[in-house]
């Protein structure tokens, strides 16, 4: 017998900092920017991916283009 479990809203794991640090990769790569810590915790965090995309954009950090490339 196979078991899979999956734990998609972090009550068994907390992967918050696996994102974050998974979307920095990505946005280093694509767009030449991240988010720090401070930033991560006072406004991005909790969030989801595309509201980042979209808050980075209207913040002038990334170019709205750029974002098709990274959801």
């Amino acid at each position: 017998m196979s078991l899979i479990i999956f734990d998609l809203d972090g009550v068994i794991v907390d992967a918050c900092e696996w994102h974050r640090i998974a979307l920095n990769e990505a946005l280093k790569r694509i767009c030449g920017c991240e988010i720090t810590l401070e930033e991560h915790y006072s406004v991005f965090n909790g969030i989801p991916t595309r509201v980042k995309l979209d808050k980075l954009a209207e913040m002038g950090r990334i170019e709205a283009t750029s974002v098709e490339g990274l959801h």
